[in-house]
């Protein structure tokens, strides 16, 4: 059976389209200028030249890049200190089984809250290292989700991740195909599922369910979905932009009023010549300068 693992919560779209402003921005001037149209819109009559040009003479200056790592660098000035049960202090210094320190992670967490306003931590557990990690998402890669009303609580019991799967090529074992995969977390008659669902086309409009794992805590299945979400000012799924929109914005603004006036200061510093007392010109003899 095929599902539509990967349709979006229905207020996902206005959320990302301001979360890939902000890490756009963020991403410094290349970036910026990749989008061309985007965020620099072509003048009128102007040629695909022309605007190149126009776009690689202005001026771009990185304030939403560096008004983050200011703050992120104040947040991460000194080392959280974190208390954990004896024999467990080793975890810290490799949190995601990537050899990745747990304080490495916590300031990945604030840069991406900071980019887009969320941030995902999903716990797991590795049957070969026999111990808990953390696995890390940006907040674009959570899709979807659903709360239900439990005894007049409000539980999560559904989260989509997208994943990027790497696959060889059919055809070249040195090429990689990249596809989307979907992270699936979801409560199933009181019992928390682990589930992975991948596309059964190229085109990824179908999907199937891989696998269906139901985790155990200590010989028993889970009630809960163990997963953490990090918002601009709640833990909770729901959409809030990043406390640097209004910057990136006015950052924007400056981006297109430097292009207005550099097309300006560009035109009118060109010379101009100007030609009086003269009733025909041949072609033959032109008129040099310089």
């Amino acid at each position: 059976m095929s599902y539509k693992v990967n349709h979006l919560h229905n207020q996902y779209s206005d959320w990302a389209e301001k979360a890939n402003k902000c890490r756009t921005f963020m991403s410094g001037e290349e970036m910026v200028k990749r989008e061309g149209e985007k965020y620099l819109p072509k003048l009128s009559g102007q040629t695909t030249q022309e605007y190149n040009q126009m776009r690689d003479r202005t001026l771009f200056y990185a304030a939403s890049k560096r008004t983050k790592m200011a703050l992120s660098g104040a947040v991460h000035r000194k080392n959280a200190v974190v208390t954990v049960d004896s024999g467990y202090e080793e975890y810290l210094n490799d949190i995601t089984l990537t050899e990745t320190p747990f304080n490495v992670f916590a300031k990945e967490a604030t840069d991406e809250i900071l980019t887009t306003g969320r941030f995902v931590i999903c716990t797991d557990w590795d049957e070969a290292m026999q111990r808990p990690y953390l696995r890390g998402y940006n907040g674009e890669s959570l899709i979807n989700f659903r709360y239900v009303s439990h005894y007049g609580k409000q539980i999560l019991s559904l989260v989509v991740l997208q994943e990027t799967a790497e696959t060889e090529s059919d055809n070249d074992p040195f090429t990689t195909e990249y596809l989307n995969v979907y992270r699936v977390k979801v409560i199933i008659d009181g019992v928390y599922h682990d589930q992975l669902y991948g596309p059964t086309d190229k085109q990824g409009k179908n999907f199937e369910l891989l696998q269906d794992i139901v985790p155990l805590r200590n010989g028993a299945a889970l009630d809960f979905i163990p997963i953490t979400i990090i918002n601009t000012s709640s833990l909770s799924c729901h959409f809030e932009e990043s406390m640097l929109n209004d910057l990136v914005d006015v950052n924007r603004m400056h981006y297109l009023s430097t292009s207005d006036l550099g097309i300006i200061l560009h035109f009118a510093a060109l010379p101009t010549l100007t030609i009086t007392g003269v009733t025909t010109m041949d072609d033959s003899d032109p008129i040099r300068l310089g």
